[in-house]
C-alpha cells in the first residue's frame, strides 16, 4: 500500500451531561498559547515548542522529543522499519510526508488530488496511482523480466524481483533488498514485530541484537554509579589490647 492511515478516535461526542461540572467543561476547550496567540487543544504539547522540553526519550541513542509520534518516526531509523511504499517505484520511506514528497517525483508538483477506485471504492492520491491500482482488477502485468520472463505489475515489483538474478535478497513486504540473508531475517522482524532478543534484567524486548545491547549498558551504567557511592562492605576496626 502506498499510504498507510491511522485510524482516528471517534469523532462523535457523547451527549453532555446537564450536571457536567463546568470545570471539565472548561478542560475540553481549546486554550490560547500566551507566547504565539495560536489556539491548540492540547495547550501542554504545544508549549515545549517554546520551552524546547522533550520528555520522550529514545531508550537506544538517548535522543529526545517533544511528542511521542515523532519518537515513534525516529525509533524507525533503529529498526530498519521503512512502513510507507511508493505505487510507483516501491521505494520505501520512514514517514508519510516524505513519501508525499517524493510522489511529486512521479506526478509533478501539481497538488494530488484523491480519486476513488470504481470497482472496488478504494480512494487514491491520484489518477496515475488509480492506473497503476487498477492493474490489480484487470491482471496486467506490463513489466516483464528479460532474465526469466515473469511479468509484474508495477516497475517496483520488476526491480525487485530482478535482485533475486544478482544475488540479493528483496523482502517481499516491501521490496527493499539485502545482500546476506540474516540481514533478511533481521529486517522481516520488523514487519512481523517480533522481538526475539530480551533484557535478561527488566524484560524488555528488542528486535535487533544491537539494540538490545545498546539498552544493557543502561544498567550497567546505574549498577556502576550505585557501587560508587556504596559504603565498604566490610570496614576494618582497630583494636586496642589490653
Amino acid at each position: 500500500k502506498a499510504f498507510i492511515s491511522v485510524p482516528s478516535e471517534d469523532e462523535g461526542e457523547e451527549p453532555r451531561s446537564p450536571k457536567m461540572p463546568e470545570t471539565q467543561e472548561e478542560e475540553s476547550k481549546p486554550k490560547i498559547c500566551h507566547i504565539c496567540g495560536k489556539t491548540y487543544q492540547n495547550i501542554e504539547t504545544h508549549m515545549r515548542r517554546h520551552t524546547g522540553v522533550k520528555p520522550y526519550c529514545c531508550s537506544v541513542c538517548g535522543k529526545s522529543y517533544p511528542r511521542p509520534g515523532a519518537l515513534r518516526r525516529h525509533k524507525r531509523i533503529h529498526t530498519g522499519e521503512r512502513p510507507y511504499v511508493c505505487e510507483f517505484c516501491g521505494k520505501t520511506f520512514v514517514d508519510n510526508s516524505a513519501l508525499l514528497t517524493h510522489i511529486k517525483n512521479h506526478t509533478g508538483d501539481k497538488p494530488a488530488h484523491r480519486v476513488s477506485c470504481e470497482t472496488c471504492g478504494k480512494s487514491l492520491a491520484s489518477v496515475q496511482v488509480l492506473e497503476v491500482h487498477k492493474r490489480i482488477h484487470t491482471g496486467e502485468k506490463p513489466f516483464l523480466c528479460r532474465v526469466c520472463g515473469k511479468a509484474f505489475r508495477q516497475v517496483g515489483g520488476l526491480n525487485a524481483h530482478m535482485l533475486t538474478h544478482t544475488g540479493e535478497k528483496p523482502c517481499h513486504l516491501c521490496w527493499k533488498a539485502f545482500v546476506t540473508k540474516n540481514d533478511l531475517k533481521k529486517h522481516l522482524l520488523t514487519h512481523t514485530g517480533e522481538k526475539p532478543f530480551t533484557c535478561t534484567i527488566c524484560g524488555r524486548s528488542y528486535q535487533e541484537k544491537r539494540s538490545r545491547d545498546a539498552h544493557m549498558k543502561v544498567h550497567r551504567h546505574v549498577q556502576t554509579e550505585e557501587e560508587a557511592v556504596r559504603p565498604e562492605a566490610h570496614v576494618r576496626a582497630d583494636f586496642i589490647q589490653l
